[in-house]
């Protein structure tokens, strides 16, 4: 720990993954092995909430180089960045803006250790992890406003925010997506809970419940 709102950590990791096709085509590699690699992060948090933040800065930088994983050649190397910027509006309400992002530094990782986004609050109106690859964006802006207090005692809230991002394995190659979502979210003594829909450019349409981690 640095100070009250930042944090640095350095670490080494080591573990088994397993791999399994469970919809398309089988792997023409097998990504199941064991994984070692170092890991640096850095974090800075001066929102007011872990949840729901009114206002606030939020900030995560990781670098992560894998020594070895299966189905890499080589050593690579992964860079990515999230920063949240919480801002207040009217007596209660907030207004949510993110920009994130990762590369590729060095090498080339396989399909599993590649940068993912698709499901709430990483493109809501796509799949889990339907889009990959060794580049990725994410920008987000949203809005957040309170609405009433429940007989328990829970704020709830109505939330709006737009998506646009995209992930491929070069910049040049971005296909970036655009989806709105509606939702409603709350905290309870589990976390907060959302309740939402998601619409796409591209005629996609989901609806998720998420209990935990929002923006």
């Amino acid at each position: 720990t640095i100070n009250n709102d930042s944090e640095l950590r350095i670490g080494y990791q080591a573990g088994y993954q397993a791999t399994k096709v469970k919809v398309g085509e089988p792997f023409t590699l097998d990504f199941s092995g064991n994984y070692r690699l170092a890991r640096f992060k850095w974090s800075y948090y001066s929102a007011d909430s872990l949840s729901l933040s009114r206002k606030g800065l939020n900030i995560d930088f990781e670098s992560e180089w894998f020594l070895h994983s299966p189905g890499a050649v080589g050593n690579f190397t992964l860079a990515s960045a999230d920063i949240r910027w919480y801002t207040p509006a009217g007596t209660k309400d907030s207004i949510i803006t993110r920009i994130a992002g990762g590369t590729v530094l060095n090498g080339a990782p396989p399909l599993t250790q590649q940068f993912k986004l698709g499901g709430p609050f990483r493109l809501s109106a796509y799949s889990f992890d339907e889009f990959q690859g060794n580049q990725y964006l994410l920008a987000t802006l949203g809005y957040l406003k309170f609405l009433r207090r429940s007989s328990t005692g829970l704020d709830v809230y109505s939330g709006i925010w737009l998506e646009h991002g995209g992930a491929a394995n070069s910049w040049s190659k971005l296909d970036l997506k655009t989806d709105l979502s509606l939702a409603l979210l709350s905290r309870t003594i589990l976390g907060p809970i959302t309740v939402g829909t998601s619409f796409s450019a591209d005629s996609n349409a989901t609806f998720f419940v998420v209990l935990g981690h929002l923006f």
